[in-house]
């Protein structure tokens, strides 16, 4: 597919890099440096190619198991033998520079998260020991650089970014490099690009809609993205409708909702067959080893009474135990005296 690029009529010339090598500028025109006998010559530029490597061959050597760890292996061996020919080309005075994809460890995506472990394609180290200027290594779409110097040469590393914002929560200014490259002096300058602008606008919980209405005037044209996680009991109350009403001044409104489920320690069995709610309740304390401490009756009286009637029982019932922590209770000898009384008058009545 890339080979189309090559029959392009451009001012200079595309070179398509299918397999790994050395290609050198001479004349305005790309030559295959093939042995040491090409070294020799006069080139402007000296480019090392290592087009992106399958992991599948070296899967079939090592296992699938071993294949990402070993890959940064070989190739860290693969780009040391390339160190002796851009030394040469160095001593000569002309410019080298490696050309790759991949990712490098210790690098940062395009959200900022840190890319550490053994199954990343490079280290800086590998690349440095390569022995070209400048590296320059495509893949992620976060510009960002890697310098070394010694004995008066300096080596940079560089990732260009990308040109335009494609993903969500991507940081930084969109752009390019442009090279300036001297044997042993490379540097480059970052053009930023014109892009879409990105929001997003992230809740921990129901999204607020008074907040997005205040955010709403910054969103005009913009791509949005709302996120919010919410429990699985308020999943329901999120109104999507009227979040894109709100963001209707929006290029895009992308909405992405996290339901936490509810956890819970045990399964009742046989709850959902019993009838009334009374029942539930009860069954659900014999099996979770919980007493009811009267709350069947509670129970009760909330689906059967008003909520006014609720509270004249409990503030009842409340005066009731005022009253009787405040009356003492007689002496021994009279209690016997107070009880026949009160037998007398249930009798009388």
């Amino acid at each position: 597919m890339l080979h189309v690029l090559q029959l392009i009529g451009a001012k200079y010339p595309i070179y398509v890099a299918d397999k790994i090598g050395m290609v050198g500028l001479q004349a305005n025109r790309w030559v295959a440096i093939r042995s040491e006998e090409d070294w020799a010559a006069d080139y402007d530029l000296v480019v090392t190619c290592v087009p992106t490597v399958s992991k599948a061959d070296l899967a079939a050597l090592v296992g699938p198991a071993a294949a990402a760890e070993e890959m940064g292996n070989y190739l860290a061996n693969l780009l040391a033998g390339f160190a002796k020919a851009n030394g040469y080309f160095y001593k000569r005075g002309i410019p080298t520079t490696l050309v790759t994809h991949g990712t490098v460890d210790s690098s940062r995506n395009e959200n900022g998260v840190p890319m550490a472990g053994l199954d990343h394609e490079f280290t800086t180290g590998a690349l440095f020991a390569a022995g070209a200027d400048a590296v320059m290594i495509g893949h992620i779409h976060l510009t960002q650089s890697w310098e070394r110097s010694f004995e008066g040469r300096r080596q940079l590393i560089a990732y260009p970014g990308s040109i335009g914002r494609f993903h969500y929560g991507q940081l930084g200014e969109t752009s390019y490099l442009f090279w300036n490259l001297l044997p042993g002096i490379p540097e480059y300058q970052t053009i930023h690009t014109p892009s879409r602008r990105m929001v997003d606008l992230e809740f921990f919980g129901v999204p607020d809609l008074q907040e997005l209405a205040q955010a709403a005037g910054d969103c005009v044209g913009a791509f949005v993205r709302v996120r919010y996680q919410v429990d699985e009991e308020f999943a329901k109350t999120v109104d999507r409708k009227a979040i894109k009403e709100i963001l209707k001044g929006a290029a895009e409104v992308v909405i992405e909702g996290k339901i936490l489920p509810i956890e819970r320690e045990k399964r009742s069995a046989g709850i959902s067959i019993e009838v009334s709610m009374v029942k539930r309740l009860e069954r659900w304390a014999e099996l979770t080893n919980t007493p009811t401490d009267g709350l069947a009756a509670r129970v009760e009286m909330a689906q059967q009474l008003a909520p006014d009637e609720i509270v004249r029982k409990f503030l009842a019932g409340l005066q009731n135990k005022l009253v009787t922590k405040i009356e003492p209770d007689p002496p021994p000898h009279e209690q016997e005296s107070v009880q026949e009384a009160k037998q007398d008058s249930f009798q009388l009545f």
